[in-house]
């Protein structure tokens, strides 16, 4: 398929009205961006420019899918600059509402992947991406999968000092200690990272010290039994604790 460029003629089939059809498409092409070489001649063949295009009026069922090949093609250099000039950010900060749990979860992680290219930061920034992000963390009815995903996304932004300066003008804080009282390992480990993160930020590194509540929570995860929360409590506790 990629010796021949077949890319090329195998995406016009995206826009067949049978979903059965489309489906097909869009397993094969995701398929063939599963390697270097796959994604270059999806970049070639404009498969970011198409997909990001289509996601906000796609079946709900088929989102998943085009948001997993989004992802892989931001593994290599030329796909995650397609991804960036596509408008892949916004696209996946958008679907972030999404009533669906599982487009909910790959927007997330589709987001948090890309988040660690500077430029894609800023544009998270500038879409409103904190105040989304943070909406779904303090939903306790949220899906624990899609916290962990959309966590990881803010992990990425939160090292921006832009980032830990919405989050203190926005009230956010507290989203994030939530975080720590999660059952789920990853969802923890993120926010104490997150944690990490602001607490650089001589403002919201004020308010956690005040706040006990965050202190105790934190001192407890580091003498916990799970080595690589207790780990990372250290590094949290440390950043709140530091004193220029």
């Amino acid at each position: 398929i990629l010796e021949e460029r077949a890319i090329e003629e195998i995406i016009k089939g995206m826009y067949d009205p049978s979903e059965t059809i489309r489906n097909s498409i869009y397993t094969c092409i995701m398929h063939s961006t599963r390697t270097a070489e796959g994604v270059e001649a999806c970049v070639y063949a404009g498969v970011t420019e198409r997909f990001a295009a289509c996601l906000p009026d796609e079946s709900t069922s088929l989102k998943p899918i085009l948001l997993r090949t989004l992802h892989n093609m931001c593994t290599t250099a030329s796909g995650l600059e397609s991804a960036l000039e596509s408008g892949v950010v916004k696209v996946c900060i958008d679907l972030l509402g999404s009533s669906d749990v599982t487009v909910r979860a790959d927007a997330g992680r589709t987001l948090g992947f890309i988040c660690f290219s500077d430029a894609a930061k800023e544009e998270a920034l500038l879409n409103n991406g904190v105040s989304i992000i943070c909406g779904l963390l303090v939903n306790l009815k949220e899906d624990t999968e899609v916290k962990a995903t959309a966590s990881l996304a803010l992990m990425a932004i939160t090292t921006t000092d832009e980032g830990k300066r919405q989050m203190f003008d926005k009230g956010y804080i507290n989203s994030v200690i939530a975080l720590l009282y999660d059952e789920d390992r990853v969802v923890k480990l993120n926010g104490l990272k997150i944690l990490a993160n602001i607490a650089v930020y001589p403002s919201i590194r004020s308010l956690l010290v005040e706040d006990n509540s965050c202190l105790v929570v934190v001192k407890r995860l580091a003498r916990g039994e799970d080595g690589l929360v207790a780990k990372h409590a250290g590094f949290a506790l440390a950043a709140v604790q530091y004193v220029p």
